[in-house]
């Protein structure tokens, strides 16, 4: 049984995507091709994923003062975990479980339960950047509603959310609605850019 959770995205944002309609919906089991963890970890190889993401990590780490190392990454290790099944890597909805387990004895629970793979360096970083700016971002809703190509998003539904998410914005708490706008502001100039090819 494949245990593999294949799908973790945030659902503040699967809210505003309308329903597909018609031909134009993807079945479901046609969504996720991966049979397996170890499928998904040879694509993040071959992609340079991996590669890619550690070295990202590394230059900012140094421009903090961190020194990352990797030691999961040794060829022997990597070479193992790819002959393990999957249902000894996930169990549902809990990724990691190996390493989770052997780890009770060594690290805190909040390091053993953390399911985020953020680097703190990068993220500080750029929640310095970007936090102004998902605000300045909400200024634009109208020229997003305005782009056909972004016609999978339910505008109607988020004008009537946005003074809701404006006020949890002011009192801090509303990053992951405002998340929302940065990903429009990135489609938007995607757009934008695709256009002008």
């Amino acid at each position: 049984r494949n245990n593999y959770l294949r799908h973790k995205t945030d659902k503040s944002v699967y809210r505003y995507i309308r329903e597909a309609s018609g031909n134009n919906r993807i079945p479901r089991k046609f969504r996720f091709h991966h049979r397996s963890r170890r499928d998904v970890h040879l694509q993040l190889i071959e992609m340079q994923h991996i590669a890619g993401r550690t070295a990202d990590w590394y230059v900012l780490g140094q421009r903090h003062g961190i020194e990352y190392r990797y030691p999961l990454l040794d060829k022997r290790i990597v070479e193992y975990m790819l002959k393990v099944p999957s249902q000894c890597l996930v169990d549902g909805a809990q990724d990691r479980i190996l390493i989770r387990s052997i780890g009770k004895e060594m690290l805190p629970a909040k390091v053993l339960k953390r399911r985020s793979k953020d680097d703190p360096a990068i993220s500080r970083q750029f929640d310095r950047i970007s936090g102004a700016a998902k605000i300045n971002f909400v200024k634009e809703f109208g020229q997003f509603q305005r782009n056909p190509q972004l016609g999978f998003v339910d505008f109607g539904k988020m004008e009537r959310d946005l003074p809701g998410i404006l006020a949890r914005a002011v009192n801090g708490n509303g990053d992951q609605f405002l998340q929302v706008f940065y990903g429009l502001k990135k489609a938007n100039e995607f757009c934008r850019s695709w256009n002008k090819v």
